[in-house]
């Protein structure tokens, strides 16, 4: 062990002085290479003398497929199709970066490899990507007087082209009791632009239709509420980092909001990841922060388990990219979920997740708050191709 150490500073120390002495030569690839090739079993040295390589701007095809088979022998698979794509930009025809790319998408926890990629590995991109159905209940701690909701939710993901899908989808609230009944109808649109192979952009829209029927006022009225969002994000090694911006009309209130997102994979791969998304909120002119940290980790062969916390203190804000919009009245304070994920080996997902949130009614006559909480119990399937 120590001999092999011994070796691997005195090649990087060789590599240093050569670098000063000299400009990118043929003979400083040559010999890099074969420093690589020295140490083809260290995968952690061809790491470290592959990134001093880049430090000192020498960067080519060979060395970064050198670096990214080095992380995938480790198991850290984001990190080897980050270099696998540095390779393939550097020669696109490349089966062998392709190949890595595939690969590491397909253990990634993704069960499939992109349409990005899959043309270039001559699969059949399918029209229909997925298919989802979910349904569940929030259940009232004070049904005196804040009723139990009901809501059922189904989606399809449509792929378009090699850098274009789309998902569509309905959801159906209802809240019904013997002094109002509240029935919401919302459609979500998203479109999802692949720019590359680490970056993405998504637009989303949203409509949602509420109808009241306020049995004590024996009157009824509808609202229509609306909400556009756009979003870009980026694969950078074992990070992914994002900005997200939305618009909406919200129960008569005008809002927008800026939001910034971070993904750090602990383990490199989907074993272990952590997740912040801070939010900027101004409604009516007056600004809230919101944040939600979370926690993703790989508990079994097939189970993956998500828990999320989100501080609010407000009403109406947009979550994941537009796909979520909180459409009530009622100021939310805090929430926590926990999501369980099961894989199945036919390319189908199940996931149920418990979700506590703590509400707060406002009266404006007269002037009281009343607190409540929502206990959410939603159970999901999803179908990919």
């Amino acid at each position: 062990m120590f001999k092999q150490l011994i070796k691997i500073l005195f090649l990087l120390f060789c590599f240093l002085i050569e670098k000063e002495a000299s400009a990118q030569t043929q003979f400083t690839f040559k010999r890099l290479n074969d420093s690589l090739s020295v140490l083809d079993s260290n995968n952690k040295a061809i790491i470290a003398l592959g990134k001093l390589a880049i430090s000192k701007q020498v960067d080519y095809f060979f060395l970064r497929m050198k670096i990214g088979e080095a992380y995938f022998k480790l198991g850290k698979t984001q990190q080897a199709f980050y270099q696998f794509h540095k390779a393939y930009l550097f020669d696109p025809s490349s089966q062998y970066a392709i190949n890595g790319m595939q690969y590491c998408a397909m253990l990634n926890g993704q069960n499939a490899v992109s349409n990005y990629l899959k043309p270039r590995l001559g699969i059949p991109n399918k029209p229909i990507q997925k298919i989802y159905i979910e349904t569940g209940a929030k259940l009232s701690n004070r049904t005196d007087s804040i009723q139990n909701i009901y809501i059922a939710h189904a989606g399809i993901l449509l792929n378009l082209t090699r850098k274009l899908d789309t998902y569509q989808g309905y959801t159906y609230c209802s809240q019904l009791s013997s002094l109002y009944d509240v029935v919401q109808h919302q459609y979500t649109g998203l479109a999802n632009l692949q720019l590359n192979a680490n970056t993405q952009l998504k637009l989303g829209f949203s409509y949602i239709y509420a109808a009241v029927d306020n049995h004590l006022l024996n009157e009824s009225q509808s609202i229509n509420n609306f909400t556009e969002a756009m979003a870009i994000s980026k694969q950078i090694s074992n990070f992914t980092i994002g900005l997200n911006a939305a618009i909406g009309r919200l129960n008569k209130k005008e809002q927008w909001q800026l939001g910034a997102n971070l993904n750090y994979s602990l383990t490199g791969n989907d074993k272990l990841s952590i997740q912040f998304n801070p939010i900027l909120q101004n409604q009516n002119d007056e600004f809230k922060l919101i944040y939600n940290p979370a926690i993703i980790f790989k508990a079994f062969r097939n189970l993956w388990i998500i828990t999320n916390y989100t501080y609010a203190n407000t009403t109406n804000y947009i979550e994941q990219e537009g796909f979520i919009v909180n459409n009530n009245y009622d100021l939310t304070k805090d929430k926590f979920s926990v999501l369980f994920n099961y894989k199945t080996a036919k390319n189908k997902d199940v996931y149920l997740c418990y979700q506590f949130e703590n509400k707060q009614r406002q009266f404006g006559f007269p002037e009281i708050n009343q607190d409540y909480t929502f206990n959410t119990i939603i159970l999901g399937y999803t179908l990919k191709n």
